[in-house]
């Protein structure tokens, strides 16, 4: 035996519960090809420790290939030989979920029924040659056995979406065979019959299953029952097919789920979120979540927090007692230090009422072996965590002591030990305390330790001061309950507690004020009506915790008035709506950014928050806020701790090229900014910028994200860094978000050229502010003077009334030019706007323009005076109006009336009539000139110079729209 072999099994010796020196002890073995030490080797590991996937298959392998050396051997012997490799099959998928496992265990059960040099041809030609052909190996594993092993890997793999159709197509294919062989045989009708009912009950089941491969299994299904019932094969396979249309309803949504859990490399918080999504769907499969946990414990086995949740899941879904109790077993045994898992497993135990060891009285090796035990955990747990005010290993030990062992001694001798290396532990104090009351029967001597610990003089900080309150409180308690003190010292007791008590509130007031004071991140002071000037506070204390969220910081609803910040406060980042977007430089790596959502208290919710890796290899958080303002705030606070880390705030500001909303033309690369854009469609209006994120963020990393949301429906526009992450990304296309299964997505790339102008139609008007009260039928016989009305379509608000605004189509062009003299009638006090309707333009034609004045204000009031450029900027030409209109003195020309009937249509720089340009302009010209006006472009309404009644008539622009001019 070589010196490495020693060494391995000597480590192996020293160390026995060392996984690493196991595990190094194995490949050294297996490396001089030491076949009986290697073996016992492995099982010395596995009744210790569960093995891994990839050392399964090693011990796997090296056992398949030593059992396919005995092909010379008889078949009882290699029958044996199989059996015991059946069992190792047996062992190692009670450890974990593994595919690969199961693979290699249903292909060397069908192997062991039907081994693969079995020809069995039976063609007669070869009938003759059957003597000169060397004999057929038989197999040494019979038909039923094999059916046990194929129905357990279905049960354990059958609900793994994308993985279950290669455990599956193997024990198809082989009952396949059996049935092909029963017909060869020529088997009685009955048995043929049966044997045909059960592989169809076996195909029905899996189409009844969401999995990956279902259209390949439903292809299957179709030689199936042509080969044997050809005659029922119509019915069958409409049945078939109906089982297969409802499992792929939830096919896209499992798919999407795989896609996630892909994407985010399998991790924990991946599955935790799968698991949620699908325990909170209606109507949840309580196996297709237990699957599900499976695969998250196969690849965290070592997560306490996993094997956790996995019996909260059994204890609350699927209370069946060999299933909870073999996940609690398998918990501690991955999980061997945890006291969280092994008190559940004992709790597991209570509940199934599991009986229980008989246990005589421990003997002087197994008192010293425990003992040894305790000694050794609390000697780890020191070294480890140091003076951590911890004692429940102690206790344990302690419990021991009294209870298992009947030493109080010795128990006794563990608290003075425990006190005077933590003489300020209140718990302790009191714990010892306590034992001496109940196993001593000495008060005094319960007494003497309170009052030892008890401080003399009450302060110092709040812990000090906690500590003594709860020791003066149980000194006053424990002569309540005995007596053992004075009359004297009782009250000196109780009036040493009361000033504890009093001191601790105080300070607990004190810090609570304290606390409040410096939440005011930002404290606004108007005293002289300058609108408010911010003051920057300090923020001393953790906004996070360290184990999560705590009260978010507040911010002002108005932006304070702060000299503009350096440009080094700023960070550029390449998003168009970086105004509203806070920088949180130096992040922990794995934090969800949910947390973001919540660290400061706004009117509005953040509408996304995210994480960017940087080339440095730190990550950095972002907050987008519905209001700018709100960033601006925020970052004023210039740190903020999340989990309890200091993390500094900086402002982002988009890059130069976003303030050119407009792609520079001959650029050149506008097809290549385009490929890397995509238009997301029939998005519900309850998705978040970060779901889509989160979805679409699994293709490549994301540009930018765009959600546009409307009452009923949203639609988003999304861009990646690179063409080919946007290109992936159209697979989404005909999918359903998580959450959302009434909304199938539409996915494109964003092609600016397929937004065509569309055409107008002639005979179509728009009709605006005609009292909501008028009907539809009052409607046609207004306009049916006219022409003949072919439909009208009247807009109705979200509770169902009219909103004021509809359409008119007429059968012909000219009945809709006729109509037009209808613009700037009087309807029941308000003024009806007709112009032709351009679906290019929201609104009809005259969307930009102003509305009609009323009908108190017509010819009351009009501006003489000219307007100030720039004077209203951004406020339209509506807020140009109303303000000209408010400070105009003069009084109104004569012919205002008609400057306040002109069409909608009049005040664009061309004419809606292409056919009749060239007429209306000279129409227009003469006019002016017989007028005395200036030209069309100049407004007619709310300013210029108007002076005389030269305005024009209604007449006038009703011939000018329709190709002729004013007869004079």
């Amino acid at each position: 035996m070589s010196e490495a072999v020693l060494a391995a099994l000597e480590a192996v010796s020293e160390h026995p519960f060392n996984y690493d020196a196991h595990a190094a002890c194995i490949k050294t073995l297996r490396e001089v090809q030491s076949v009986d030490e290697l073996r016992a080797a492995r099982e010395s590991m596995h009744s210790l420790f569960p093995l891994s996937q990839d050392l399964w298959i090693e011990w796997l392998d090296d056992e398949l290939a030593s059992f396919n050396a005995t092909d010379a051997l008889d078949t009882s012997l290699r029958a044996e030989r199989g059996m015991a490799v059946i069992d190792l099959f047996n062992q190692a998928v009670q450890d974990y979920l593994s595919i690969p496992i199961w693979i290699k265990f249903v292909l060397f059960v069908r192997d062991a029924v039907f081994p693969p040099d079995d020809d069995s041809s039976d063609d007669e030609e070869h009938e003759g040659e059957a003597s000169a052909k060397p004999q057929a190996r038989a197999g040494w594993l019979s038909v039923a056995d094999a059916r046990e092993v194929f129905r357990s890997a279905n049960q354990a793999t059958g609900l793994h979406f994308s993985e279950s159709h290669k455990v599956w197509n193997v024990w198809r294919d082989f009952e396949l065979r059996v049935l092909k062989d029963l017909k060869a045989a020529k088997a009685s009708r009955d048995v043929l019959n049966r044997a045909v009912g059960e592989v169809r009950a076996i195909f029905l089941a899996r189409l009844a299953i969401p999995h990956s491969d279902i259209d390949e299994t439903f292809a299957a299904y179709s030689p199936f029952e042509t080969t044997y019932d050809n005659f029922e094969y119509e019915a069958r396979m409409k049945h078939a097919s109906s089982v297969r249309a409802k499992s792929k309803k939830e096919c896209a949504d499992r798919e999407t789920s795989e896609l996630k859990l892909s994407a985010a490399g399998y991790s924990l918080r991946a599955f935790r979120d799968q698991l949620d999504f699908w325990s909170k769907r209606k109507g949840a499969d309580p196996m297709h979540l237990r699957t599900l946990w499976e695969r998250c414990i196969s690849s965290h086995f070592l997560e306490e927090s996993a094997w956790e949740g996995y019996l909260i899941f059994l204890m609350t879904r699927m209370r069946v007692q060999p299933v909870v109790i073999g996940v609690a077993d398998r918990a501690i045994r991955n999980c061997s230090w945890s006291g969280e898992l092994w008190g559940h497993r004992l709790r597991v135990g209570e509940l199934f009422e599991e009986p229980e060891d008989e246990l005589d009285e421990p003997s002087v090796e197994n008192t010293q072996a425990l003992r040894s035990v305790h000694k050794v955990g609390i000697q780890v747990f020191r070294d480890t965590f140091g003076g951590l005010e911890d004692f429940r290993l102690e206790q344990e030990h302690i419990h021991d002591e009294v209870h298992l062992f009947h030493d109080i001694q010795k128990a006794r001798a563990i608290y003075d030990t425990l006190l005077l290396a933590h003489p300020q532990s209140a718990s302790l104090v009191i714990a010892a305390s306590m034992f001496e009351r109940n196993h001593g029967r000495d008060v005094s001597k319960a007494s003497w330790i309170l009052n030892r610990a008890a401080p003399k003089q009450i302060g110092g900080n709040a812990a000090a001061v906690t500590n003594a309150y709860v020791l003066h409180g149980a000194i006053v308690s424990l002569a309540k309950d005995t007596g053992c003190l004075s009359d004297a010292e009782y009250y000196a007791a109780l009036e040493k507690a009361d000033a504890a008590a009093r001191r601790s509130a105080a300070i607990a007031a004190a810090a609570q004020a304290s606390a409040e004071k410096r939440s005011a991140a930002v404290v606004w002071d108007d005293a002289d009506g300058s609108g408010g000037v911010s003051k920057k506070a300090r923020v001393a204390d953790d906004p996070m915790e360290l184990d999560g969220p705590s009260a978010p910081v507040e911010l002002p609803a108005q932006t304070p008035k702060v000299p503009a910040p350096k440009k080094k406060e700023f960070y550029v980042l390449n998003n168009s709506n970086a105004g509203s977007i806070i920088r949180l430089v130096d992040v922990k790596p794995d934090t969800d950014p949910v947390v973001f959502k919540s660290l400061f208290k706004t009117k509005m919710p953040p509408v996304d928050y995210f994480l960017i890796s940087q080339e440095d290899g730190t990550t950095d958080g972002f907050i987008e806020f519905s209001r700018a303002d709100d960033a601006i705030n925020a970052a004023l606070l210039e740190t903020v701790k999340v989990f309890g880390k200091s993390v500094s705030i900086q402002r982002c500001i988009p890059p130069k090229e976003w303030s050119d909303f407009d792609e520079q033309e001959g650029a050149g690369n506008n097809n290549d900014i385009e490929r890397k854009k995509i238009f997301v469609s029939n998005v519900d209006v309850q998705v978040d910028k970060p779901l889509l994120r989160s979805v679409f963020g699994q293709f490549g990393k994301l540009k930018e994200v765009r959600l546009v949301q409307r009452n009923t429906a949203a639609f988003a526009y999304l861009e990646y860094e690179i063409a080919k992450s946007a290109e992936n990304s159209l697979q989404m296309n005909g999918r359903y978000l998580e959450g959302f299964p009434d909304r199938k997505l539409s996915v494109a790339l964003a092609d600016k050229t397929k937004t065509k102008k569309r055409v107008a139609d002639p005979k179509e008007l728009i009709i605006t502010n005609f009292p909501p009260a008028m009907e539809k039928d009052e409607i046609i016989a207004l306009f049916s003077k006219y022409g003949t009305v072919k439909d009208v379509r009247m807009l109705l608000d979200r509770s169902g009334f009219p909103r004021g605004v509809g359409f008119v189509e007429f059968v012909d062009e000219e009945g809709a030019k006729s109509a037009l003299q209808l613009n700037g009638s009087d309807m029941n006090g308000k003024i009806l706007a007709v112009a032709p309707s351009d679906p290019n333009i929201r609104g009809g034609v005259h969307a930009s323009s102003p509305q009609p004045a009323s009908v108190a204000t017509r010819g009351a009031k009009a501006s003489h005076a000219p307007e100030k450029r720039g004077s209203d900027k951004g406020k339209g030409t509506e807020g140009r109006n109303k303000k000209a209109e408010g400070n105009s003195k003069a009084p109104a020309p004569k012919n205002a009336a008609a400057q306040l009937l002109v069409p909608r249509a009049a005040g664009r720089r061309q004419p809606i009539l292409q056919t009749a340009k060239a007429k209306t302009a000279a129409t227009i010209g003469d006019s002016n000139k017989a007028q005395g006006q200036g030209e069309l472009g100049q407004e007619q309404t709310g300013g210029g110079d108007g002076d005389g009644d030269g305005g024009k008539s209604q007449e006038d622009f009703r011939q000018m729209l329709l190709g002729g001019g004013r007869k004079t």
